[in-house]
């Protein structure tokens, strides 16, 4: 039987792996604090541009400052300049950063400018309050040491997804992180020990690979 097309147009969840990445955020708010907070946890190097000085923590979001004095985050207090994108990144892909976020409202032309230029390039580009501009969104997320759970309602409305992953958390066990961590750890000496066996045996590498995508085990259709 022939699968029926999708009703609505929906997005590719991924989980990206962002460890030595470079990311810039444009802005000082609040939300640009939490896009930093996002981008250290998954191991990325975040790098601030504001025209707010530095040494001026008080007109800074605390948790920015906060940041900025512990040396967790590279402040660069200045206006953005399109040739940051090229420059700032790490040498191994040239120099360019692997993701932009616009956390502050700017002159409309200006900010169509950047994202043009960021999706000519195929640099992810994240605006804030306007999805036509985007190449990516972040999803509202539950994290639970290495069960991370994520919700979007693709553009419908971000407290709205907010209110269903906190929904969803409250009807997960507890300890449900802690038991993904065991469990890992039960089967990567699982999967060593039948590689040793499989050497043993003559059988190479014939052992199941550890960075098999958690999709394999949806169905076809992936419901």
């Amino acid at each position: 039987m022939t699968p029926s097309p999708p009703t609505h147009q929906t997005s590719l969840l991924t989980a990206q792996h962002c460890a030595g990445q470079i990311h810039l955020i444009l802005g000082a708010n609040p939300l640009a604090a939490s896009r930093a907070s996002s981008s250290l946890s998954a191991g990325a190097k975040p790098i601030l541009i504001s025209a707010t000085p530095s040494s001026s923590c008080s007109d800074l979001h605390y948790s920015l400052a906060a940041l900025i004095t512990s040396q967790q985050l590279t402040h660069l207090a200045r206006p953005f300049d399109s040739d940051d994108l090229f420059t700032l990144g790490r040498p191994e892909v040239g120099g360019v950063v692997d993701a932009v976020f616009v956390t502050s409202p700017a002159s409309a032309g200006d900010v169509e400018k950047l994202s043009a230029l960021c999706k000519r390039h195929r640099i992810p580009v994240n605006v804030v309050d306007a999805p036509a501009l985007c190449s990516f969104s972040l999803l509202s997320v539950h994290v639970d040491g290495p069960l991370q759970i994520g919700v979007t309602t693709n553009g419908r409305g971000c407290k709205l997804a907010g209110r269903i992953r906190r929904e969803v958390a409250a009807g997960l066990p507890a300890g449900l992180g802690q038991a993904c961590e065991r469990l890992g750890g039960v089967r990567r000496k699982v999967v060593e020990e039948d590689r040793k066996l499989g050497e043993r045996a003559g059988k190479g590498d014939e052992a199941e690979d550890e960075g098999v995508d958690d999709s394999v085990e949806q169905a076809a259709g992936f419901e």
